[in-house]
């Protein structure tokens, strides 16, 4: 919505010349507008970060796929209650 604060994608200074009179409508009022980027990143460093990113997914996807297989033979869910009382 207009008006509030933060919502709006330009920055808008209004100023108010006048003759100094109290209560009169005889001032004008001088609208600038600066436009103002809606994405503070610019394309080079959205391509850097990107590449960081991509960097970062591949080296893990390296580490995983080097991994050794694991043997998990040793490892023993309990089955029932009382299997559960012991871990206890």
């Amino acid at each position: 919505m207009e008006g509030e604060v933060g919502t709006s994608s330009s920055f808008s200074k209004c100023e108010m010349q006048g003759n100094g009179e109290k209560g009169g409508n005889s001032g004008v009022v001088i609208n600038e507008t600066k436009s103002v980027n809606k994405f503070p990143l610019t394309f080079w460093e959205i391509g850097v970060a990107g590449g960081v990113v991509l960097g970062y997914a591949l080296g893990l996807l390296c580490i995983y796929l080097t991994m050794p297989v694991s043997d998990y033979s040793f490892l023993k869910l309990p089955r029932n209650l009382e299997d559960l009382q012991i871990l206890r």
